[in-house]
């Protein structure tokens, strides 16, 4: 079996005492060549055992990407040699390497555009035009295609995203990574995340010119039906009347009030300040929406809730916001089992949680659009309010649970 490794020979030293690092490719047992990669080190430099660059050498992190990508691409010479009926022979795989080299692909081996170089620029430029917590998806992406390419034992470079990258990579999202909590695999909307974010990249790579554009249609965006959950009136009125004794869930209680009855995403009202809250009404300018006006009514709550901080109510973190959610669900009881069911490598998985594990942000628009809804008011008056731009898009956001769906029936059969 034809194999590649990076080997030096300790004993061929230039007088600078540095030795060059080859790729071993073995065709058979008596046909195998060394291909230079013009890159120097010396031997104390070399980890003979794991074939790369000691930590102690100057650009190791810079040396071993270079290395790793001239070992995938040879290895691809090979695999697409083999897929086309090519013997893959020591000559043959030389001379692919050689016209690899003189093309423009060593231009991504550098700092400046390689492909998580470009990441990186991309987040940096991307940090005035989006909200913050955009950055952290795409700074969860880069760390997740790094444990992919652990996974694999490939660099990923532009060369290397194709049908059969996306395909292995949905794989690891969705049955190998381990996540931070210790779970195993993501469920898919998670994972069309990470897809959504590297098109993104790509798109905006595309635009400035970093890299020559190529198909991407194959990155499809992954996404599943979950039965999200939304919190009633009288659950609602449960939050606004419980005695937090000023503890800090009583902040994210009353973030969750303005939310839930503004309709807003969190990114909107969580930046709402004294000069949004008008005599008769609050105006948000969307973030998401390049700053379009909304106008919205006081509900009883609210108005409550604003006059008790005169108004400037403090900040709160997205994530604290999440934790803090769950906790006071958790402490009002809202423990109803909710069937979640998410698609696995072979075939689907039911879990049940219990209402409150799935409380998050997204729970105040959901809540608000569909209250109103439940209420018989028009979905172009709801849509008004909230900023959906198409009625597909606001409907994804109307949650009605079986026994809500059940009583709406009863009520027009009786």
């Amino acid at each position: 079996m034809a194999t590649v490794k990076l080997i030096i020979n300790k004993k061929h030293l230039k007088k600078d005492g540095t030795t060059p690092i080859y790729l071993q490719y073995c065709y058979t047992s008596d046909k195998r060549t060394l291909i230079h990669t013009s890159i120097f080190i010396s031997p104390s430099e070399w980890n003979f055992e794991k074939t790369e660059v000691r930590r102690s050498a100057e650009n190791y992190v810079k040396l071993n990407d270079i290395l790793k990508l001239y070992k995938a691409q040879t290895e691809q010479i090979i695999r697409l040699a083999n897929e086309k009926g090519i013997k893959p022979t020591p000559q043959y795989v030389r001379m692919e390497f050689d016209r690899f080299l003189k093309a423009d692909n060593k231009d991504i081996i550098t700092d400046d555009n390689s492909f998580y170089g470009l990441f990186e620029r991309f987040c940096e430029e991307s940090k005035n035009r989006i909200q913050k917590d955009s950055i952290k998806g795409y700074y969860a992406l880069s760390n997740n295609l790094k444990a992919f390419e652990k996974h694999i034992q490939n660099p990923i470079t532009f060369n290397t995203i194709s049908k059969d990258f996306y395909d292995d990579l949905v794989s690891f999202l969705r049955n190998t990574i381990v996540l931070k909590n210790g779970k195993v695999g993501m469920d898919d909307n998670t994972v069309g995340k990470q897809i959504k974010n590297l098109k993104t990249f790509l798109n905006y790579a595309f635009s400035k010119k970093w890299i020559q554009r190529f198909e991407i249609d194959f990155l499809k965006v992954i996404t599943e039906e979950v039965d999200k959950i939304f919190l009633d009136e009288i659950e609602l009125t449960k939050v606004y009347e419980y005695d937090f004794a000023n503890s800090e869930l009583e902040l994210a209680r009353d973030w969750l009030i303005i939310g839930c009855y503004t309709g807003l995403r969190f990114s909107d009202f969580s930046r709402l300040k004294k000069h949004n809250f008008k005599p008769d009404f609050i105006q948000s300018y969307q973030k998401k929406l390049k700053g379009s006006s909304v106008l919205i009514p006081y509900h009883p709550y609210v108005k409550a809730v604003v006059e008790k901080y005169d108004y400037d109510i403090p900040t709160i973190e997205y994530n604290d916001f999440n934790s803090k959610l769950k906790e006071l669900g958790k402490r009002l009881k809202f423990d109803s089992p909710i069937s979640v069911v998410h698609r696995k490598q072979f075939g689907t998985e039911e879990k049940i949680y219990k209402k409150y594990e799935l409380m998050s942000t997204h729970i105040c628009r959901r809540s608000f659009c569909t209250n109103l809804y439940l209420k018989s008011v028009a979905p172009q008056t709801i849509m008004k309010l909230s900023g959906h731009k198409s009625e597909k898009a606001f409907m994804k956001y109307i949650r009605i649970d079986n026994l809500m769906a059940v009583m709406e029936v009863q009520k027009v059969w009786s």
